[in-house]
């Protein structure tokens, strides 16, 4: 049965949120749970990574000490057919080393980390996948010189 509109927007808006509560606490195996197996994970701090198997290598490189927290907003998503669908999100970042495990309210370091999200996904088997997702630096902690 094909997906209605707002059936895959609700599924896919979930894939998104689920996906980065995953990686903030660290539960890199219920994130690539929602993967697809030939995927591309594609972020400047990490290069290009291709499949289940780089993406967990690489990520897993994170400090384990590495308090993360992602806000993600802005979501804008089209379905291109009943198995192909994309969105392009806004994201805020807060980064603290040394706050994880998070005992109580730690302070962020840096400006918060500012950026986009441009995902594909697949639908296979009736489920939705992340097939492809590219971070995209917009504002991250850069500090402009006063003149």
């Amino acid at each position: 049965m094909s997906p209605s509109y707002l059936e895959a927007k609700t599924e896919i808006e979930q894939l998104i949120y689920r996906m980065t509560r995953y990686y903030d606490y660290q539960d890199y195996a219920s994130m690539l749970a929602l993967f697809s197996q030939d995927c591309l994970y594609k972020s400047p701090s990490r290069g290009e990574l291709r499949g289940k198997d780089a993406v967990l290598a690489g990520i897993s490189m994170r400090p384990k000490d590495r308090l993360v927290r992602h806000l993600i907003t802005n979501i804008i998503f089209e379905l291109h057919d009943e198995n192909n669908a994309s969105t392009t999100c806004y994201l805020v970042g807060a980064i603290n080393d040394g706050g994880h495990p998070l005992r109580g309210p730690v302070p962020s370091i840096g400006a918060p980390a500012i950026g986009e999200y441009h995902m594909k996904f697949r639908r296979e088997n009736g489920v939705w996948m992340i097939a492809e997702k590219v971070t995209v630096e917009v504002f991250f902690g850069q500090v402009l010189a006063v003149r």
